[in-house]
């Protein structure tokens, strides 16, 4: 849970345990902002990150067409990784015998994952929606997949995610960095 914290020198501040996101900078005009993202309490290899960010989708686990070092070319500092698609191919199986999904891309960014929930809008044909989540059927083998709010969650866990987005409530439901900042 993110709350927000009081203003100081006109500076909006945001933290919980795992993550602190501080607004450095506003403009006048349009009201746009620049901040810097942290992971947890301490600084890390994969943070902090100045916002607002170069942020690609590696949809199952690969970015297409640029590598790892090419990325950090391009000074990218994090990764968006889907978790419906991840929970299909590669899968939490193998993800998790390859030590996450940081291991598996050979990245060593940040990670943001999200919940799942806009495949059910976005594959509308391809899902249904129950009282215990999102069924799914994979377009790539037909097989099916139930994506409750607790297997969006423990796909991300394997990931190996640094800041993952979803709601503690029965619907399933994406929240990006931006949503979260728009909030406070």
């Amino acid at each position: 849970m993110i709350r927000a914290l009081p203003k100081k020198n006109s500076l909006l501040k945001m933290s919980s345990s795992a993550l602190n996101f501080e607004v450095t900078h506003t403009c006048n005009t349009t009201k746009a902002r620049v901040g810097r993202l942290t992971f947890g309490r301490n600084h890390t290899s994969r943070g902090p990150i100045d916002t607002p960010v170069f942020m690609p989708v590696g949809t199952q686990g690969t970015l297409k067409g640029l590598t790892p070092e090419q990325l950090h070319q391009l000074n990218c500092r994090i990764i968006l990784g889907n978790t419906y698609h991840l929970g299909h191919r590669p899968g939490p199986d193998l993800l998790k015998e390859m030590g996450g999904l940081h291991s598996f891309m050979h990245w060593d960014g940040g990670l943001l994952t999200d919940s799942g929930g806009f495949q059910m809008v976005s594959l509308l044909k391809l899902s249904q929606v129950t009282e215990d989540g999102v069924k799914f059927q994979s377009p790539h083998d037909q097989s099916e997949m139930l994506l409750t709010p607790e297997k969006s969650i423990e796909i991300q866990n394997v990931i190996g995610k640094n800041l993952s987005s979803y709601n503690s409530s029965k619907k399933l439901q994406i929240i990006t960095l931006s949503t979260m900042v728009e909030s406070y």
